[in-house]
């Protein structure tokens, strides 16, 4: 044993450039893919992450053009029997192109008013800047309430905030209980 540990010495006193070059080029490898991997892991939570956000792990259940509306007990019954399956929500679009209004400043006629629960924000990928999401007493007792974009709360209410003020939209008053973050780019 000891004639094998002396011959490994002598090798390594012989070649000591050769030893070290190779080392070298052996940690710079391993650098580079643990690089290379941190990056792509990265670049791969970035973009599903962005992917979740536009509704891919979301499905939609629309009736047809020619049956019967679906109500809102029935929707409630259906979204009720899914409980496991993370996020549900059940909501409608009232208007289409809407004018809403406060304090003498309009905005133009853009806004679509949509009629949601507090399972919306989770369904569609949005988050809140400031105030708070529906509680479950408004959605049961249909509240004069509302969330609007940032671009909604810029236009009527500048840089101050706009929890708790007053709105029109589509011939109603609501209150804004919160106002939606905005959104951004892919990268």
């Amino acid at each position: 044993m000891r004639d094998v540990f002396l011959f490994a010495l002598d090798s390594y006193s012989a070649n000591r450039r050769r030893v070290l070059l190779t080392v070298a080029m052996i940690a710079v490898g391993v650098a580079s893919l643990v690089g290379i991997e941190t990056a792509v892991g990265v670049l791969t939570d970035k973009v599903v992450g962005s992917f979740d956000k536009m509704g891919t792990g979301l499905f939609t259940i629309r009736p047809k053009t020619d049956a019967p509306p679906v109500g809102g007990r029935q929707a409630r019954a259906f979204a009720d029997a899914f409980t496991s399956a993370g996020a549900v929500s059940c909501w409608c679009v009232r208007c289409q192109a809407v004018v809403a209004s406060s304090a003498g400043k309009a905005t133009d006629p853009v806004v679509q008013l949509i009629a949601a629960d507090a399972g919306y924000l989770a369904c569609e990928g949005l988050s809140l800047e400031e105030g708070r999401n529906f509680s479950p007493y408004e959605v049961g007792h249909s509240a004069k309430v509302v969330l609007i974009g940032d671009n909604v709360r810029r236009r009527l209410f500048g840089s101050s905030s706009a929890v708790g003020q007053e709105l029109s939209a589509g011939g109603e008053r609501y209150r804004v209980v919160g106002v939606l973050a905005r959104q951004g780019a892919l990268f």
